[in-house]
């Protein structure tokens, strides 16, 4: 009965030793790769637009929004500029560039710049940067999906698309 018992403790301790060596750590760390070769893209994206007045986009009747718990840019978005603006996002992004590093990643507390999207799609030259935006992100969404898998690959090609459809209308 005690050799039993030794067995069966361990053949328990065996198998709860073998459940826990899974590859979740391996996911996390491809997920925080993918996560930063999606920053070094926004960042390069970024750089183009760097210290430069972004051609036009004006900041005039831009309001302040306080990121909640729950946020996220295309919901921000959506609360801003309409429920068909949630792909306008990438001018949420760029006015407040020296807070967002990644759009997937805003966090509670941090202060966005909401630009009026009305004054800026009136604006010729400040469309077209608008356009422009819309395409940089949306390359941005093209190597996420390129990255990912499953339901949050399918998000990002939709997001992607979304992006592209949108800079084709204006």
């Amino acid at each position: 009965m005690n050799r039993l018992s030794c067995g069966a403790a361990v053949f328990i301790f065996m198998f709860m030793a073998a459940s826990c060596k899974s590859t979740p750590a391996a996911d996390n760390e491809s997920q925080d790769s993918e996560d930063r070769g999606s920053e070094v893209e926004l960042l390069a994206i970024y750089g183009n637009y760097d210290g430069i007045p972004l051609d036009g986009i004006t900041l005039d009747g831009a309001v302040e929004h306080t990121v909640k718990y729950g946020d996220t840019l295309t919901k921000i978005a959506r609360e801003r500029y309409g429920e068909d603006g949630g792909y306008y996002f990438p001018l949420i992004i760029f006015a407040s560039r020296t807070v967002i590093v990644d759009p997937d990643k805003i966090l509670p507390g941090q202060i966005l710049t909401i630009p009026d999207l009305q004054k800026n799609l009136d604006n010729p030259i400040a469309r077209l940067q608008i356009k422009s935006m819309l395409l940089d992100i949306a390359f941005v969404y093209d190597g996420k999906a390129d990255e990912t898998r499953g339901a949050l690959r399918a998000r990002n090609q939709k997001d992607r698309n979304g992006l592209i459809d949108l800079s084709r209308s204006l």
